[in-house]
């Protein structure tokens, strides 16, 4: 690994224009062959690297300051430069280039902060860092005060919330975030874990559904959902998305053992609608089920779902390299078809 750094180091700093063509690429988070002249990477593997980014940009920051077209360009390879001292952990180093940013923006007369909400975000980021929560948030209300709309910061103010242990603030703070940002799909999934911890499964599920519409074909948000479901006594609507996850990944072991308990579950219960009334039932916050199968389906997805758990984990067992791991799978094998007589 430091080999191959090195000598991604080496090929970057032979052109400073290739440098800061890479730099910028990392930053944009675009493909290279969209950037202007991005045909000199064509070789290079995009990747983010902390330890590359410092060396390649100090390096460029002090033997090629010229290369810099502009003060747009310059203050954002500082700000991409003290972010990856904020990954490595060098806060030393981090100060450094947040000195050099902080002194381009002006002052708020109030406090002496700056007026700039971006400025302000990397300011409660080495507050952060640095174990001064006081000193984040205080840098997060201020950046808010200056862009009341500014997604990042109010990301950054939930979080710290969240890492002082104050889910209900940091909930109240991302679901305000989400009713202007509705877009954010992580923001959606850190509101629908904060949920599930203060055991709130009802409002988990709403996120995860909001989630599903931002990220259809995703199995594992399918999979999330239908486990969300079973546990709010939506059997019927579990079952559909353990299905559906099947449809997105075949052979999905989780799903596949979704399918096979909900529809026990379902035929335990009487079968079909018979298990929660015609038209499918309601859980314990009143929410529709989805209709169930009737008991002939339920009886096959069962069957299916044992018959292809069989299925993969016999092709893992024959597949299996060294004696140990052939061991470990046949055993594996052996437990989950002794489960599949049993259930």
């Amino acid at each position: 690994m430091a080999s191959h750094r090195q000598e991604l180091v080496r090929r970057l700093l032979a052109s400073p224009t290739k440098a800061l063509l890479y730099l910028a690429a990392l930053r944009s988070g675009v493909d290279l062959s969209e950037l202007p002249g991005g045909e000199a990477l064509a070789d290079e593997r995009l990747e983010y690297d902390a330890p590359v980014v410092l060396e390649v940009g100090a390096a460029v920051l002090a033997r090629h300051a010229s290369a810099i077209r502009n003060d747009l360009e310059r203050f954002s390879l500082y700000e991409q430069l003290f972010l990856a001292a904020i990954d490595v952990n060098d806060l030393a180093r981090a100060r450094e280039y947040l000195a050099l940013i902080t002194g381009r923006f002006p002052k708020a007369a109030a406090d002496g902060s700056s007026s700039s909400s971006r400025v302000q975000r990397l300011v409660g980021m080495l507050a952060e860092a640095e174990g001064d929560l006081d000193g984040a948030q205080a840098a997060y209300a201020a950046g808010l005060t200056a862009d009341e709309a500014s997604a990042a910061l109010s990301k950054r103010a939930a979080a710290l919330h969240a890492a002082r242990g104050d889910r209900g603030a940091a909930i109240a703070a991302l679901a305000a975030h989400v009713d202007h940002y509705a877009q954010d799909a992580e923001a959606w999934t850190q509101l629908a874990e904060l949920y599930l911890l203060e055991g709130m499964p009802q409002q988990a599920a709403f996120c995860l559904e909001e989630l599903l519409v931002l990220r259809p074909a995703s199995h594992l948000l399918r999979l999330r959902y239908a486990d969300l479901a079973r546990t709010l006594r939506r059997p019927a609507t579990a079952l559909r998305f353990y299905a559906a996850a099947l449809e997105a990944r075949k052979d999905c072991v989780r799903a596949l053992y979704g399918v096979r308990a909900v529809a026990a579950d379902l035929l335990a219960a009487g079968g079909g609608n018979a298990a929660s009334g015609k038209g499918g039932g309601r859980d314990a916050a009143g929410d529709a089920d989805a209709e169930a199968p009737p008991p002939e389906t339920l009886r096959a997805l069962h069957e299916l779902a044992g018959d292809r758990l069989r299925a993969v984990y016999a092709a893992a067992a024959e597949g299996a390299g060294s004696g140990h791991e052939r061991q470990a799978s046949a055993e594996q094998l052996a437990v989950v078809t002794a489960w599949l007589q049993d259930s």
